[in-house]
């Protein structure tokens, strides 16, 4: 998460905790790595966060070594139904997460008054 997201999650849960007393939101930042093999020392050994943002690829992972829960039965239908169906992360016809953002996404920009096409080739020759 980008530090000016991380500014607005932290705001965002500022608010929560106001309206909701007697909670505390920690936000802890770890690169995606570092993420994927704390959380599953922790969880492994029955503690960690509650809830993590990282990216999806670890769904897989963390649903079959049981450290994570689908999300199917903590939310109702109506709720993934306000986001696009490629947010929404199933895996074995079960909920397990919901994308802020969808892709990966990278571009090739160029300046057609300078080249008159884009090379084919993977190294640009």
């Amino acid at each position: 998460m980008l530090y000016e997201n991380r500014k607005v999650l932290r705001e965002v849960c500022d608010q929560y905790e106001e309206s909701h007393t007697g909670i505390k939101i920690n936000l802890t930042y770890r690169e995606t790595e570092e993420l994927r093999s704390n959380f599953q020392a922790a969880a492994m050994g029955g503690s960690g966060p509650e809830l993590i943002y990282g990216p999806s690829d670890q769904v897989g992972p963390f649903s079959i070594m049981n450290i994570i829960q689908p999300m199917d039965d903590l939310l109702s239908q109506s709720y993934f139904e306000q986001f696009v169906d490629n947010a929404i992360v199933r895996s074995e016809g079960q909920i397990w997460m919901v994308g802020d953002v969808v892709g990966n996404h990278l571009m090739l920009i160029y300046n057609k008054d300078l080249i008159s096409y884009p090379s084919k080739s993977p190294n640009g020759l």
